[in-house]
């Protein structure tokens, strides 16, 4: 894949998580592996009307207080990630009402679905994800704890509070797997509602 089609994927993959309400206004960031440098969306932009000018080398831009776009506060967050899973190539942080609903307890560390959609599989092959406990945004805390949570294999998680980050080989990976994440909160949701319903009518 050219550079200028990265980018343009990753624009178009911005924008679709605005759509999908996985990112409303200006929350969430996207990264792509670009070489030997990550690409981050810019700090306080929003996602549904970015283009390629709001993508940034965090690692750079940190260090140019003229640059004209600063990269996202969660760039360690990022950078993080990709030093324990070689693999990954994009990751979306996102913050949709369903996951955050799904990290509002702390515990169990392990967020287990009672249903999910078949593609879920692929973002936890062993049926769960981690769920990390509230720190700080912006935190190196808060990127190091998550970094140790994906390390283990699984492709996503829920961050307490804050989110949920999805990883993929690509921008569009990754937004496959934030979907994946969201739909399993969104039905785990009504499946522990029904359930805490047949528990006190008593259904058998």
């Amino acid at each position: 894949m050219w550079d200028g089609d990265l980018v343009e994927e990753a624009v178009t993959v911005c924008r679709e998580s605005y759509a999908l309400r996985l990112n409303p206004g200006t929350s969430g960031n996207l990264s792509f592996r670009r070489g030997n440098s990550i690409m981050i969306s810019g700090s306080g932009l929003s996602l549904g009307f970015i283009d390629e000018k709001g993508f940034v080398d965090g690692a750079i831009a940190w260090d140019l207080s003229f640059a004209p776009v600063r990269p996202s506060t969660e760039y360690a967050l990022h950078e993080a990630i990709y030093r324990v899973v070689p693999a990954c190539g994009a990751i979306l942080h996102f913050h949709g009402p369903w996951i955050l609903q799904a990290g509002v307890r702390e515990r169990p560390r392990r967020w287990v679905p009672r249903v999910a959609p078949p593609e879920f599989g692929q973002t936890a092959p062993d049926g769960w994800l981690p769920r990390v406990p509230f720190l700080p945004p912006g935190s190196n805390e808060l990127a190091e704890a998550v970094a140790e949570a994906v390390g283990d294999g699984s492709m996503g998680a829920i961050l307490c509070r804050h989110g949920g980050v999805a990883l993929g080989r690509s921008p569009r990976e990754a937004l496959f797997r934030a979907e994946a994440m969201e739909s399993a909160a969104h039905l785990d949701y009504f499946a522990r509602l029904a359930g805490s319903h047949d528990e006190r009518s008593g259904a058998q």
